[in-house]
């Protein structure tokens, strides 16, 4: 079997995209999905789920623009949002699926085969054909799997190389978010600001997370309980506690940290600071690994 392609960041894939101009989009396409873990933790419970999709084509489907008829230069919409309900709520057998095993298998049942390269067995006819395909971007969103915030969602991205250079990817981004989830803290340098919480909102992405587990239930509650203890001056003072909450979570304490490590992104709002504005924000990515080496320094 073809080893899957190294993560990449999700930047990079952005950057590579640039050149494309055609673009087929399905936003959050309401399913129902059981396996993913919920707010609470507990798998196979069913829950709501939001499915996006977008689909990069190499080039401008003219066939189909200047016929004005569906051509295979082109990906229609409502087949794919077919296909994205079809896999989403059809069982995986014998296995408790977390929410990367529903997302990967969407991704070969759209694609015709895995992220490594292998050929899904007994799918069903790909819809996302590599030689019209540039990139295939999916997002699974789980508004309800959160006690504190607006909900969890894991994306996968994945760059086709130029047709017959192989059969998966030559570029795959997995990233992981955690939205707005709302803290009451003791926070600001103003002395009205000391004598009370206020409530900050914070969120996540961890990007090139290689952990395929539902992870977002253990993390959200680990920083409920370490923020809780935080009375910082500062938005970049919390934001920097919380990069390190995050950084030893996704590395086990530290033990599975590797030469580069996932990136991690802290984004900080206070929404009543600033009366007349929405909300002030301070947002800061790290790389785990750097966030290591800095904490190891601060010991010596």
């Amino acid at each position: 079997m073809t080893p899957s392609p190294p993560l990449t960041p999700l930047c990079k894939i952005r950057a590579a995209l640039d050149n494309y101009s055609a673009l087929v989009r399905v936003r959050n396409l309401q399913t129902t999905v059981v396996g993913p873990a919920d707010a609470w933790g507990r798998q196979m419970m069913p829950q709501p789920m939001l499915v996006s999709a977008s689909v990069t084509l190499r080039q401008h489907p003219a066939s189909t623009a200047a016929d004005d008829a569906l051509g295979s230069d082109a990906v229609h919409y409502g087949l794919l949002s077919k296909a994205i309900k079809t896999s989403v709520e059809k069982p995986l057998p014998e296995q408790v699926p977390s929410l990367d095993m529903v997302l990967t298998r969407l991704w070969a049942d759209l694609c015709g085969a895995h992220a490594d390269g292998q050929q899904h067995a007994n799918g069903p006819k790909p819809l996302v054909h590599r030689d019209t395909v540039a990139c295939l971007e999916l997002t699974a969103r789980l508004p309800k799997a959160s006690l504190r915030g607006e909900g969890v969602s894991l994306a996968i991205v994945g760059v086709f190389a130029h047709p017959g250079a192989m059969v998966g990817p030559s570029m795959y981004a997995r990233t992981l978010s955690l939205d707005c989830l709302k803290m009451p803290l003791v926070i600001g340098v103003n002395d009205n600001e000391r004598k009370s919480q206020q409530l900050v909102s914070v969120s996540i992405q961890i990007d090139m997370l290689d952990d395929l587990s539902d992870i977002y239930t253990p993390l959200e509650a680990q920083l409920v309980k370490e923020a809780s203890s935080l009375s910082p001056k500062t938005l970049e003072s919390l934001v920097d506690s919380l990069t390190h909450i995050v950084s030893r979570f996704v590395t086990r304490q530290w033990h599975d940290i590797a030469e580069s490590g996932p990136n991690i992104t802290v984004m900080v709002e206070k929404p009543t600071a600033v009366p007349f504005a929405d909300a002030p924000c301070f947002q800061l990515t790290v790389n785990a690994r750097d966030v290591y080496v800095s904490s190891q320094t601060r010991r010596v």
